[in-house]
């Protein structure tokens, strides 16, 4: 909250080191620490896959049973790997093989990448390898908004993700790469990297909360 205070910032959003949490968003930044989105490791997995299955497919036709084990492999449930490639998915169960002709067809092969703008309006391009190897901290999703920033976020959010769903952490990203009518940066996003690991436990699983419950039972013990 101080950090918020003190800066002047429209939104500040809370880090932890990525092996902390290996799970969590990749908050990516430029080399002079702005930050610039959040991606989730469910579109890394994804972007993972198309590029995977691209260079593949320059070699010939892919098996689809292949592809259907990669990308079972690659999510944690079935539902989600469904999510992830929805218009695929019926393909792989009807057809042997698919060329990258064929492929294309379904998926976009430029998904692969993800683009980032920088303040001085210049875009960064990463493959899911390169984000993975130059993201330093993950998102804790704990956030300080002001209110009109807020308000311009969740009016720009959309599903257009792997999993068919409208992420708030996407509001990163929509305000970082806000302009206003002279083309500067609308909207300050800045970070705050928490001292240590218990200092924000977060859970999506429930060995994750297990994990919580333990901590503060260790605590009140101690």
């Amino acid at each position: 909250l101080e950090r918020f205070r003190t800066s002047g910032a429209d939104l500040c959003l809370t880090v932890g080191a990525k092996e902390d949490c290996p799970d969590a968003g990749r908050v990516i930044e430029d080399a002079d620490g702005n930050v610039l989105a959040n991606v989730e490791a469910s579109d890394l997995a994804r972007a993972r896959l198309i590029e995977r299955w691209f260079d593949a497919a320059h070699c010939g036709p892919i098996e689809t049973g292949r592809l259907r084990a990669q990308l079972l492999a690659a999510f944690p449930t079935e539902r989600k790997a469904r999510r992830a490639f929805p218009h695929l998915w019926p393909l792989l169960e009807q057809r042997p093989a698919l060329s990258a002709a064929e492929l294309a067809a379904y998926v976009a092969p430029e998904a692969a990448q993800f683009a980032f703008e920088r303040p001085d309006g210049s875009v960064i391009r990463m493959t899911a390898g390169q984000v993975e190897q130059t993201a330093r901290h993950v998102n804790l999703s704990v956030y300080c908004f002001r209110a009109a920033a807020l308000r311009y976020a969740l009016a720009r959010l959309t599903a257009a993700n792997a999993q068919g769903e409208e992420y708030l952490t996407d509001a990163i990203g929509i305000l970082a790469a806000a302009r206003d009518e002279s083309g500067r940066p609308r909207f300050r996003v800045i970070r705050y990297a928490i001292p240590a690991p218990s200092d924000a436990l977060t859970f999506n699983t429930p060995e994750e909360l297990e994990a919580v419950r333990t901590h503060f039972e260790h605590m009140r013990r101690s």
